[in-house]
């Protein structure tokens, strides 16, 4: 069922709310939803898009997270043509920006799709955004670059979601400390022990802070954020001074 916009957008700003309560979004401005609306009616006039499960709720919430979190730099794996990143991409890679985005990338094995990705995104001027085709587990130490932000939506035709185990393990070591994570498909039935598989990897306290899925239509997103450097309490000193520091 098709949602009014108001509803949509209601509902989106209250699970990016919930994000935020639970420490895995910070707090930002208020959500300019008219900025996406304009964003969003550029980008259906111009994108060509064969097949997707991006739902106009999805869409806003992808959107929302960029919007809050501002990520400089965005990696995207399993891109396709481009209708996932495009969201994440618009708050700070488009006209329609609402900060100022220095790199993203987005890598998907189709050299068809990517293309038409490519072609996508040159329509509605989003600007600093390399497409590749190449499969993703090579794309982060090909590059050897630190990302704010990774998507992760690839589907492998043989192991289906359990590429996203062997995907966490390439781009881990290159998520910034308080890096977001994003995982779709989490709610589709088929890919359920996959799935289970990869949030018991992400709920893993060494590597993740916080965790949490957001339910949002019948395909949902993990949205988790790498664990930054745990800071030492200050070690006492002798009476009079603060650890080396003179009387």
């Amino acid at each position: 069922m098709r949602l009014p916009t108001p509803v949509a957008n209601e509902l989106a700003g209250k699970v990016l709310t919930t994000a935020v309560e639970r420490g895995v979004l910070p707090a930002g401005e208020p959500l300019d939803w008219e900025r996406f609306l304009a964003f969003r009616a550029t980008v259906r006039e111009h994108f060509e898009v064969p097949e997707t499960s991006i739902t106009p709720l999805m869409a806003r919430v992808l959107y929302g997270i960029a919007a809050l979190a501002r990520p400089r730099r965005i990696l995207g794996i399993g891109t396709y043509a481009g209708n996932a990143l495009v969201w994440l991409v618009g708050p700070g890679f488009s006209r329609h920006r609402l900060y100022e985005g220095e790199r993203a990338v987005g890598a998907d094995p189709d050299a068809e799709a990517t293309e038409l990705a490519r072609r996508n995104l040159a329509a509605i001027g989003v600007e600093r955004v390399e497409l590749r085709s190449e499969d993703g587990h090579a794309t982060p130490a090909a590059l050897g670059e630190r990302w704010d932000l990774v998507l992760l939506d690839a589907d492998d035709p043989v192991v289906r979601k359990g590429i996203y185990l062997t995907l966490l393990d390439a781009v881990h070591p290159f998520l910034s400390a308080g890096g977001l994570l994003l995982a779709h498909d989490i709610c589709v039935p088929k890919f359920r022990a996959d799935i289970e598989r990869y949030q018991t990897a992400v709920r893993n306290p060494e590597r993740f802070e916080t965790t949490l899925p957001l339910e949002v239509d019948e395909c949902g997103l993990e949205v988790s954020r790498k664990r930054r450097p745990r800071t030492r309490p200050a070690e006492a000193g002798p009476a009079g001074c603060r650890v080396c520091g003179l009387p």
